[in-house]
């Protein structure tokens, strides 16, 4: 498919801050299914976004240049002859202090099955500086990455073969091996590492899975000091199917970790979220409170200034994956938790970074409007984790519907409050594939966000008369169904 542009809450007004950018877009490598590469904010605070897709027996990158506003800037395509690419995981595209972007991936060289470690060198606009393919004897790849001193980086992953375990290979700033590390375990279960992050004594802080014999998978986390050497490697879990562990290195010292787990037999794994002491063993565990739904968090927790910590990741609501963000306090209670969908198809985040303006970007896949292929699927929130401006004061919101099919009519607009008799009329209209049911709720906000009016309607039309306390002005109404936003609309009363 082309580059789809995603309907978002951009169709109403910023009400809270001008300079805070909340934005939804699919990005289309050539026409099929494609990998999101990786995404991460400039200076300038325009991103990048890298795009994986193959075409015959030649892997492709294409990095697209996003403005501050979503804006598609620019796009360029590198095609490697090498081989096909596979796979795209978060934190795997990062800028470098001399402004150039190092890109880490998988790629299966032509005549071969078996997966290698690849990285790239990416310039300010997207050309390759240089590339390097990492082989070994068995199937091995790169699943994340973070930058190091002097302008390298240290990539993990796994490598395959008779010890089935995970790696973490040390590359200066062309890309030259200077170590690799690898972890198994005493009875060679499959290990893999899907993140890192760097520890303030120089060392670094793995995150992956261990596959348990009988037990489905484990959480693990691993501890090395700054030349790679093991210190401990700690598994975690419930006695069924976990997800990886993503990690972050908290300002308090302590660890925090979010994958997924049981918390009782029989039900769905959900999003869990730990925050452990140094060595990894005194933790607290904090679940996702919607307990009937499966799901899982993806990224890597963020720290905020207070020490909660937001998470991205999906959720698995009537069969659908749902993109999810949630924040968790340094208690373990869940301060707010958003859903995000562009319609009735899978969607997964696993990218999560914070932006300059002190929202954050998300990055991961969707399909596109038609359901046809998987894009690269970017979203832009404020710091409530708000595509919706305002949504923060919205009582039991939790979806915000980014790709609108039903829409929200009110007149007259401007009302006139010198006439007592005008009444407002609100009618809503849905597409017939995706057709909305009441009861609904509509919310009036004011310019600072803050609730002042609120009704509920269960047919598709209704009439009602403003307030008294309701003065001349600029009003925002927000429709919703439940938990879900699904239309808004400005309302000027003079």
């Amino acid at each position: 498919m082309r580059f789809q542009f995603v309907l978002s809450a951009l169709m109403l007004p910023v009400l809270l801050s001008a300079q805070v950018q909340r934005w939804v877009r699919l990005y289309d490598g050539v026409g099929g299914s494609d990998d999101m590469g990786g995404a991460a904010q400039a200076p300038d605070s325009s991103y990048r976004t890298a795009i994986l897709y193959n075409s015959g027996s030649a892997g492709n990158i294409k990095t697209i240049g996003v403005g501050p506003d979503g804006s598609w800037l620019w796009s360029t395509t590198i095609t490697d002859t090498t081989g096909r690419f596979t796979g795209g995981l978060s934190r795997c595209l990062m800028r470098r202090e001399d402004g150039s972007w190092l890109l880490a991936l998988r790629g299966v060289p032509n005549g071969s099955t078996q997966e290698n470690g690849v990285l790239y060198c990416l310039s300010a606009d997207g050309d390759s500086l240089w590339s390097r393919w990492y082989g070994s004897p068995h199937s091995d790849g790169f699943m994340g990455m973070t930058l190091t001193d002097q302008g390298g980086a240290a990539l993990i992953g796994y490598e395959d073969g008779p010890l089935n375990g995970s790696k973490l290979v040390r590359v200066d700033a062309n890309g030259d091996t200077l170590w690799t590390k690898r972890f198994w375990n005493a009875q060679l279960q499959t290990q893999k590492l899907y993140s890192v992050d760097t520890m303030p004594d120089g060392g670094f802080l793995l995150g992956g899975y261990r596959y348990i014999l009988g037990s489905f998978n484990d959480m693990l986390v691993i501890r090395t000091n700054s030349l790679g050497q093991l210190l401990w490697q700690r598994t975690y879990g419930s006695p069924s199917y976990d997800s990886p562990a993503h990690v972050s290195a908290l300002a308090d010292g302590s660890i925090g970790f979010a994958g997924s787990e049981q918390q009782f037999p029989l039900t769905p794994s959900r999003p869990v979220y730990y925050r452990t002491a140094p060595n990894g063993i005194q933790h607290l565990v904090s679940f996702d409170p919607m307990w009937m739904d499966a799901g899982a968090y993806y990224t890597r927790p963020v720290e905020m200034s207070n020490g909660d910590v937001v998470i991205g990741g999906y959720r698995e609501v009537n069969n659908i994956n749902r993109g999810i963000l949630v924040r968790v306090d340094h208690d373990g209670h869940v301060v707010w938790n958003r859903h995000y969908q562009t319609g009735n198809h899978q969607h997964l985040i696993h990218g999560l970074e914070r932006t300059l303006d002190g929202g954050f970007l998300l990055s991961g896949t969707a399909y596109d409007s038609l359901g046809i292929s998987v894009d690269g699927w970017l979203l832009k929130v404020d710091s409530f984790g708000c595509v919706v401006p305002g949504c923060q004061s919205l009582t039991g919101l939790l979806e915000q519907e980014v790709e609108r099919s039903t829409f929200l009519s009110v007149r007259p607009n401007p009302l006139l409050r010198s006439n007592a008799s005008t009444e407002l009329m609100v009618d809503v209209r849905s597409a017939p594939d995706r057709a909305a049911t009441g009861p609904f709720k509509l919310v009036f906000t004011s310019s600072t966000g803050a609730v002042v009016h609120q009704v509920t309607f269960s047919g598709l039309s209704t009439t009602l008369r403003l307030p008294e306390h309701l003065s001349s002005g600029l009003y925002h109404m927000h429709l919703m169904a439940g938990s879900r936003w699904i239309d808004g609309s400005r309302l000027v009363v003079e």
